[in-house]
């Protein structure tokens, strides 16, 4: 199953029954997908399709809850044999006219309009249901495994700027981009994405984003770790290297004659000891001596040596 389609399950299972903040998530939804069914330019009903039972049966609720009529459900075919889709359709003219005028997609006049009444996005309640109706028709989220990516897919401009006005009232604030036939509203950032399901309440996909956010995370941290030992020890492989050239150059030019007893101490314990590391190479010593103090003793071997050839 999807992350998507999890969250979409999670959304549609939703047990607010306040009619006011049923209304809200359904003025996204019939914003989206509605459509409303005027035959021989007189009121019928309206219509929505779907293709994903569990988005059906949350619509059936929604339009029984709000207008106290039943909606019926049927199954079409959709061009190819694989391709169904649900259709729920409330078949009552009056019910879809009190429907229309409270949302603001219809005056006193019965003229279609596309208006928001103040009172419909009251509250932050009556904001997120209708932020989730819109995610529940229109969203999509990558899988949290994966670079993160919320977009919601709206069929028109206005839709699109209401939506974006209502994130906005939540610090939410995503980018659009313009299809041919649509408009996508997205967030790419991790934080905002996590915000966005709390708003939803889609609690329990939120918890699986964060666990896999907080993973991503925690190997980026390893990643990053392990290249930075890795280069570190590169450069470290390729000065150890760099000494024992010039040390077994300069002894094989007798320069180890010139070299101070601990000098001469510490070359023959390099060349022998090719891979050996700054510690390793005090603790052989007589006496013993600290990283730095190897450090120091190697830097004035390889400028010795460096000055001996330049001659």
């Amino acid at each position: 199953m999807s992350f998507t389609k999890t969250i979409k399950e999670e959304c549609a299972r939703n047990e607010r029954d306040d009619r006011d903040i049923l209304l809200a998530e359904l003025a996204a939804i019939i914003r989206i997908n509605g459509t409303i069914l005027v035959p021989f330019f007189e009121m019928k009903g309206i219509r929505f399709n779907t293709s994903k039972y569990s988005t059906a049966r949350r619509i059936f609720y929604l339009l029984k809850k709000v207008t106290g009529k039943d909606a019926t459900l049927s199954q079409v075919q959709r061009g190819t044999i694989h391709k169904k889709t649900i259709e729920i359709e409330l078949d009552d003219a009056m019910a879809t006219r009190s429907l229309l005028l409270e949302i603001g997609l219809m005056d006193e006049q019965n003229n279609f309009v596309d208006k928001v009444p103040s009172k419909l996005l009251w509250g932050s309640n009556r904001s997120r249901a209708f932020l989730r109706g819109a995610f529940l028709m229109a969203g999509y989220l990558s899988s949290p495994e994966k670079s993160h990516h919320l977009e919601l897919e709206v069929p028109s401009a206005n839709a699109a700027k209401l939506i974006g006005r209502v994130m906005k009232k939540f610090d939410l604030v995503p980018k659009v981009q313009e299809k041919k036939d649509s408009v996508v509203l997205y967030v790419k950032d991790g934080d905002q994405i996590a915000k966005f399901l709390s708003l939803i309440e889609a609690f329990q996909s939120l918890l699986v984003f964060e666990d896999a956010r907080a993973l991503k995370d925690m190997r980026n941290q390893i990643n990053r770790k392990i290249n930075f030992e890795t280069a570190n020890l590169d450069k470290t492989v390729s000065a150890a290297m760099r000494q024992v050239k010039l040390i077994e150059e300069l002894k094989k030019e007798g320069g180890f004659r010139y070299l101070a007893p601990e000098l001469k101490e510490l070359a023959h314990l390099r060349i022998v000891n090719p891979q050996a590391t700054l510690k390793e190479l005090g603790e052989m010593s007589q006496p013993p001596l600290s990283k730095s103090a190897v450090n120091h003793r190697l830097r004035k071997l390889v400028q010795i040596a460096e000055n001996y050839f330049e001659k």
